[in-house]
């Protein structure tokens, strides 16, 4: 996997800009009216889409889908879809965004519809997702060991995370890898040991493992996006 690291926020989130501009390209140059964006939730990413928001767009629709939710209250600070309600509220885009958030209710009811909504699109289900990845390798609601890894079936599945709010529902590995363009976003010294072993998966297979239990999250999403034909890399900054 391609690790690009950044000692200071500013060339991350131009690195992150360029992403972006380069996925509106793509898709006016296939004649699309729409760009599927895929956003993770946390803390990490939030500087990065207001770079986003902030970053003059026109004429183009833009949908913010969520790689995963927290089971709680939809008004609760906890949930995702408000962190990205929050980071798009001045966006200069002409059409606004529009955010496509989990339904609410309990986990498997609201994973069933997401998985109708996905359904009704055709595959690649996104142009560019920004994913995050926890020091355990998590990303999205996908966690190590958990059931979840190695659905290969499902595109959206209840999930547990080991820590509150432990409830969540989350896009599969293969709905995750199901986009044009996949971004890591790291970002601290804490997950140093975690962006080093993935540094070290220079010529990671572009190819769908026997079995994911001896892969991290992180590592699993990457193969299958980079089996799909997508492109593939981490943006590390260190500060």
């Amino acid at each position: 996997m391609e690790i690009l690291r950044f000692p200071a926020e500013n060339g991350w989130l131009d690195a992150a800009r360029r992403d972006f501009l380069e996925a509106v390209r793509s898709a006016e140059a296939r004649g699309s009216r729409t760009l599927r964006l895929c956003l993770a939730g946390g803390r990490t990413p939030g500087p990065v889409y207001r770079a986003l928001a902030r970053t003059p767009l026109r004429g183009l629709r833009v949908e913010l889908w969520l790689g995963d939710e927290r089971e709680v209250d939809p008004g609760s600070p906890d949930r995702n879809g408000g962190l990205v309600v929050r980071a798009f509220r001045d966006c200069v885009w002409d059409p606004a965004p529009d955010l496509v958030p989990w339904p609410d209710g309990p986990a498997p009811g609201a994973c069933r519809s997401m998985e109708a909504r996905l359904d009704a699109l055709g595959e690649p289900y996104f142009d560019l997702s920004f994913l995050g990845a926890g020091e355990d390798g998590h990303t999205a609601g996908v966690f190590p060991g958990g059931p979840e890894l190695e659905e290969t079936l499902r595109r959206a599945v209840p999930s547990e995370a080991p820590a509150e709010p432990r409830a969540r529902m989350t896009l599969t590995p293969r709905a995750l890898a199901s986009t044009r363009e996949l971004r890591f976003l790291l970002r601290g010294t804490a997950k140093l040991a975690l962006a080093r072993r993935l540094a070290g998966n220079t010529s990671f297979p572009a190819g769908p493992a026997p079995g994911t239990a001896s892969l991290l999250p992180v590592e699993a999403v990457a193969r299958l996006a980079r089996a799909a034909g997508a492109g593939v890399s981490l943006l590390y900054c260190l500060e």
